[in-house]
């Protein structure tokens, strides 16, 4: 068990739901992907979970911001 998974296992069931049908969501939607510079294929799965985690939940959007700043 890695640290986002205990992370997302300390959730209720209802974050963890919603957490998951965004996580499912995510997966499809290339803009959200590549504003967080996701452009491949090659991406850890947990960094991306990591990452959608700590926006759902504790409103962290640094990783977005990061990535936008190259390129502004």
């Amino acid at each position: 068990m890695t640290f986002i998974d205990d992370k997302i296992n300390s959730l209720s069931e209802k974050d963890r739901n919603n957490f998951e049908e965004t996580l499912t969501a995510v997966l499809e939607d290339d803009d959200w992907l590549g504003f967080r510079g996701f452009d491949d294929e090659t991406f850890s799965q947990d960094t991306l979970r990591l990452v959608l985690y700590r926006e759902m939940f504790e409103k962290d959007f640094s990783y977005l911001h990061r990535y936008n700043e190259r390129f502004a």
